[in-house]
């Protein structure tokens, strides 16, 4: 893994220039699952959306739900985001709709509940009534 340029997630590539899908954008697209859990989006969603003891209890996850650029956090098995996979993410409707799944599951986890209309985390979304229905 290269500089700020490097596209490499260390999970396939990237999606740039017609290549395969990283482990993010897999991950995302409820095709790759995450590592230590071996599990996908939806079904991490499904089983640990509420479940505040396993989501205590397990670290690794959260490298998955919220990747960044810069490095792989805690979570050894996890990977980088590529510009590649975050560009997917953000353009395929259901995998942006899982992360504000994500967000939510994570508000849940906090003690909060809803989401706001507006903020980082939803501003930059094109499609932002799409994903609060």
């Amino acid at each position: 893994m290269g500089g700020d340029n490097d596209d490499d997630n260390g999970g396939g590539g990237g999606a740039a220039g017609g290549g395969q899908l990283g482990a993010n954008a897999r991950f995302y697209t409820n095709v790759g699952r995450s590592l230590p859990d071996e599990l996908l989006i939806e079904e991490l969603h499904e089983r640990w959306t509420g479940d505040n003891e396993q989501l205590e209890r397990a670290h690794g996850y959260i490298q998955w739900l919220f990747p960044v650029f810069e490095n792989k956090g805690m979570n050894w098995q996890a990977t980088k985001l590529s510009k590649a996979d975050g560009a997917h993410i953000r353009a395929d409707l259901s995998a942006a709709r899982r992360v504000v799944a994500s967000y939510r599951l994570m508000l849940d986890f906090y003690g909060t509940s809803g989401i706001p209309h507006r903020g980082p985390l939803l501003a930059c979304c094109d499609q932002l009534q799409e994903f609060l229905e």
